[in-house]
């Protein structure tokens, strides 16, 4: 893992949000936690902090589409298993 990385899992543990559009990085909250020099650390491996960012929004994407779906199943099992008691 790199310095940009970890600095960016630790500022993301104290509660700074961030967010890309693929050009920039963009945070919010934890103003005192952003000191220059993370920022410069973060700065110095933009394309590598970026292409986490994604990722990580990407994945969080699906595992929140996956969790929908699962609820969905689950919810037509209980549907399911009301039937039973009338057969």
């Amino acid at each position: 893992m790199t310095d940009a990385i970890a600095t960016l899992l630790h500022l993301m543990a104290a509660g700074v949000q961030f967010t890309t559009d693929g050009h920039r990085v963009r945070w919010t909250g934890g103003d005192q936690s952003m000191t220059n020099e993370l920022v410069d650390v973060l700065k110095a491996q933009k394309g590598e902090v970026i292409q986490f960012l994604q990722t990580r929004t990407a994945a969080e994407a699906t595992l929140e589409r996956v969790l929908d779906e699962a609820e969905e199943r689950a919810a037509i099992h209980e549907q399911m298993a009301g039937w039973d008691q009338y057969n």
